[in-house]
């Protein structure tokens, strides 16, 4: 007897959330919902990739403590926020009237939920009692439906790793997604479900976080089902169209319960939405991470948000010199050179990370908003140029060696007090040439481009860029082979290697050979071939073009 009393203590004061001792933890108590058998949850506990470990380590990060608990029972009552993460099944009413017992007390809810339907599963639909009661106290709606880019495919929708799809936040300015907006950020889901926002209820407040522009969305039974699917199709009458909200935030007035909903489990799973670069802490989609580590902030109630994360490049294109104060100038023009001040080069300031180039060009009076900047760039060292860059805000194209010029898609220019530029390394590698200023439209009185003195190179910095990838988001490749993979000059096993990547390893795809086998596709530093053994694409390979 005395020993059972002794298991007894010493299993009270081993369950999570609980301290030793009389002092009372004051931390918020943060209860991750976990249910392998029913609902088939995504776990804290789990440090591999469908667990959300990571998602638990930003709460603690953040003052919080944390613990989990089967909705057998009643959640404890000084519970602050409950997680629920990729349930696969609807709740049980009973297991749903304990968490809204606790949100009437004030209790906040994070939400991850898949379509129904999305290989196989079965979580909460649109009109069932989890919809209706966010909808009624949160104003925000769960829609039934997954979400259909136009280059999907049956096979792409039935992987998880092969059914993502890019959102962006929302026009509608909000502290929680500020820097995806200041740092044009996209965020990345994997089979993800439309949300309706209604912005003011009786008792309820809402705003949209993430919206999409897919083809449609899927509502269609038999076409999600992994068993004898039906040919994806957009059926106008009952599949949803247009700008759709994948993720949002709302609250209750009454009694001040907060909720976050997010349209697809994924997102704050380790090996998808909250995945690291291999052997780091730097997240693979920072845009993920920071709304996630915001959304964690905003349920807890803090006062400011985290520090971006490290080892990556935060640097707005907007035009303003106050994030290049630390740098030292690459070179200085001279100020007399040019009669037109808003057009005179003055100081070039510049750097690269490991995909970009970023300059800064400064002039004697702040730019016009039609300056265009042409930039000379020796690749081989040969003091003579390899590459022509021409760029107005908009259009940027590059001429390389003797090919015509072609429009560059993730280059940027932004005219603001200075003018900021991004361009790809693929292209910038080497000595920059020259810089030259000029009009991008016939003055009344015109005057000869203003150009740089001397030739320079940019500094190099230890930083990733938080997007790799900033061409036009259709069809993506990412590295999937165990070893690492090369990356080739041509098709075939025989051709130099370009260079060798890891696992998740993302690139925009270019097209494809005339037997399907390689893939051609690029980032901002690198452009080759990919043999289809060790890469997956998020479309249909038979659709991409030819490449001779």
């Amino acid at each position: 007897m005395r020993v059972l009393i002794l298991l007894f203590g010493l299993l009270i004061l081993t369950q999570p959330g609980l301290t030793q001792g009389t002092q009372q933890d004051t931390r918020p108590h943060v209860v991750f919902v976990e249910d392998a058998r029913l609902l088939q949850v995504a776990s804290v506990t789990d440090n591999g990739p469908d667990g959300v470990s990571r998602l638990g380590e930003m709460f603690i990060a953040q003052g919080a403590r944390t613990s989990w608990i089967r909705l057998t029972d009643a959640l404890p009552e000084d519970t602050r926020v409950i997680v629920m993460v990729r349930p696969r099944q609807s709740l049980p009413a009973d297991y749903l009237a304990r968490i809204w017992l606790q949100m009437a007390r004030g209790a906040h809810l994070l939400l991850a939920i898949d379509p129904p339907g999305q290989l196989g599963a079965r979580p909460d639909p649109q009109n069932n009692g989890l919809d209706r009661l966010l909808t009624l106290d949160y104003g925000v709606s769960l829609l039934n439906g997954l979400l259909i880019e136009p280059w999907f495919t049956l096979g792409t929708i039935r992987e998880v790793e092969t059914s993502y799809l890019f959102a962006d936040g929302d026009p509608v300015p909000n502290p929680i997604f500020e820097p995806i907006t200041r740092y044009d950020l996209p965020v990345r889901l994997w089979g993800a479900r439309p949300i309706r926002v209604e912005p003011f209820g009786i008792d309820s407040e809402a705003a949209a976080l993430l919206l999409a522009s897919p083809l449609y969305a899927e509502t269609t039974a038999e076409t999600l089902r992994l068993s004898e699917p039906t040919p994806l199709e957009l059926n106008i009458e009952t599949d949803p169209q247009g700008l759709m909200n994948v993720a949002a935030v709302g609250q209750n007035t009454r009694t001040g319960s907060r909720i976050a909903i997010i349209g697809d489990g994924e997102f704050l799973q380790n090996g998808f939405g909250l995945s690291i670069i291999g052997g780091s802490t730097i997240p693979r989609y920072a845009g993920n991470t920071i709304l996630a580590q915001r959304i964690v902030s905003w349920l807890l109630e803090l006062d400011e948000f985290p520090d971006l994360p490290e080892g990556l490049t935060w640097l707005a294109l907007d035009g303003d010199p106050t994030e290049w104060e630390s740098f030292a100038p690459s070179l200085t023009d001279d100020a007399a050179d040019s009669s037109l001040d808003l057009l005179n080069l003055v100081q070039v300031k510049s750097f690269r990370n490991d995909s970009f180039v970023y300059i800064e060009l400064e002039t004697a009076a702040p730019p016009s908003a039609e300056t265009q900047v042409d930039i000379e760039i020796d690749r081989n060292r040969d003091q003579r140029a390899d590459v022509i860059i021409s760029m107005q805000p908009g259009r940027v194209f590059a001429q390389v060696g003797t090919a015509e010029a072609a429009l560059v898609y993730d280059a940027e220019m932004a005219v603001g007090q200075v003018i900021e530029l991004r361009l790809p390394r693929r292209l910038m590698d080497g000595d920059i040439l020259s810089v030259c200023l000029s009009s991008a439209r016939d003055l009344a009185f015109p005057q000869p481009p203003d150009c740089s003195e001397s030739s320079f190179a940019p500094i190099t910095v230890a930083e990733i860029d938080p997007v790799n990838v900033r061409t036009p988001r259709e069809v993506m490749l990412t590295v999937t082979g165990s070893n690492a993979v090369n990356m080739r000059v041509r098709p075939g096993l025989s051709a130099n290697v370009v260079n060798t990547f890891t696992f998740g390893a993302e690139f925009a795809v270019l097209g494809r050979n005339d037997t399907s086998d390689w893939i051609y596709a690029q980032d901002a530093r690198w452009t080759g071939w990919f043999s289809t053994a060790v890469v997956r694409i998020n479309g249909d390979l038979a659709a991409l073009p030819v490449i001779p």
